[in-house]
């Protein structure tokens, strides 16, 4: 009986031990802000952008409701702590950094709309203050960039329209 006894306490000790380690390296006290683009980048309250890189790790990313306790894995993963549930992801923004700018628009008239009581007149107006051109090479990047962003969004979509074919077809016709 007493041997029982010491085993026991031996076990709860190491189950003690090693649930101190599995939770070793969280950053604790974060939420859901948002998640976005199905999964692929979550939000968290403080301003932090992490961006899932695993097409895997989207579908369980995409479920996190907006106020769900978040902790950090040594930068390199969230854990859901109400489900456990854990994604590899990379920072793309830290907190309290500022938004990336958008790009400025190029200078020149510009054709507003105009409502009157006889229908819609559009009209060219130059702005007040026109910023100034960006190199070519400047714009060609931000168009390469939004491009992968336009890209990446159509895989999600494909990606999810295929799992809803798949269920549909799995599913027995009465």
């Amino acid at each position: 009986m007493r041997m029982r006894a010491i085993m026991a306490a031996v076990l709860g000790a190491a189950l003690i031990l090693a649930s101190g380690l599995a939770w070793a390296g969280l950053e604790q006290g974060h939420s859901v802000k948002t998640v976005k683009f199905a999964g692929a980048e979550v939000h968290l309250e403080d301003g932090s952008i992490w961006k899932v890189p695993n097409r895997s790790d989207w579908e369980i990313s995409y479920n996190w409701l907006p106020g769900q306790p978040i902790a950090i894995r040594d930068g390199k993963s969230l854990v859901n702590l109400n489900s456990g549930e854990e994604v590899d992801v990379k920072r793309v923004k830290g907190p309290g950094q500022p938004e990336p700018a958008a790009p400025a628009a190029a200078g020149g008239p510009v054709k507003v709309p105009t409502v009157t009581s006889k229908g819609v007149v559009t009209k060219l107006e130059t702005p007040a203050k026109a910023p100034a051109a960006a190199p070519a090479a400047a714009q060609v990047s931000n168009l390469e960039k939004r491009m992968d962003s336009l890209e990446d969004k159509l895989q999600v979509l494909d990606w999810r329209l295929r799992r809803i074919e798949e269920a549909l077809q799995a599913k027995p016709k009465p």
